[in-house]
């Protein structure tokens, strides 16, 4: 059955996800984050990109802010108006943003090495887009690993005209993937082995209690045809 607007933000909060929403995080480091991800509305934006630490599982790790948020904050554009967004980069490294799904010239795509050089630090980058769209999407970071540590905000592009669908209040979710393990040595773990993180790979002791409990025959049968597609079991 077809779901609309309203019973999905229902049902997004009895899940529990509106804190995330909302942009609250449990056991982050006290005055590194803001309580709450901001909403940016206009056609000029100022976006700071600084160094972080965050807590989410009692383990201080390194992250990324952007305008002291972790993720970024919400920027709302309007279809038909050119944008300017000036990206200061105050990390010890080079930085980028890109628009996901955005339609905009190369130079403006955020690309270090294919569209710019991206932005060095103490430098700023003013990004000028001229919107030709709308819908919902999302920016992130094209430099390393720096998305996967917290370089990321929602994006929503409001039509030109009214919005034929009427609402009360609008929620924008952004889901991330979290890892204290630093993401460029996940990467390289699974580079080496694609199933370095498979914890449920076949032993000889989960052969035994499928041999119990399934027979040996089938066990047997079953452990041929995984090794047949050369997969891991998962």
């Amino acid at each position: 059955m077809p779901v609309s607007r309203r019973h999905f933000v229902q049902g997004v909060a009895a899940a529990g996800l509106a804190t995330l929403v909302e942009g609250k995080f449990n056991q982050v480091e006290a005055g590194t984050i803001a309580q709450s991800t901001a909403i940016l509305t206009g056609t000029h934006f100022d976006l700071a990109i600084e160094p972080h630490h965050a807590d989410f599982t009692g383990r201080r790790v390194k992250a990324i802010k952007i305008n002291g948020s972790l993720p970024g904050p919400t920027l709302k554009w309007r279809e038909g108006d050119t944008v300017t967004v000036a990206v200061t980069n105050h990390l010890p490294e080079v930085t980028s943003i890109h628009w996901h799904g955005v339609r905009v010239p190369a130079e403006m795509d955020g690309v270090p090495g294919l569209s710019f050089a991206g932005i060095a630090p103490g430098k700023t980058f003013v990004y000028r887009i001229q919107v030709v769209q709308n819908g919902t999407y999302w920016y992130h970071s094209h430099s390393g690993s720096q998305e996967q540590i917290g370089l990321m905000g929602g994006l929503v592009i409001e039509p030109r005209d009214k919005d034929p669908i009427a609402y009360d209040r609008d929620y924008v979710v952004l889901l991330s993937d979290w890892t204290d393990t630093n993401p460029d040595t996940l990467y390289g773990n699974l580079k080496k082995q694609s199933d370095y993180y498979n914890f449920h790979n076949r032993t000889a002791g989960t052969f035994i209690n499928d041999a119990k409990s399934k027979g040996l025959r089938s066990t047997v049968q079953n452990r041929l045809k995984w090794g047949r597609t050369n997969m891991a079991c998962t």
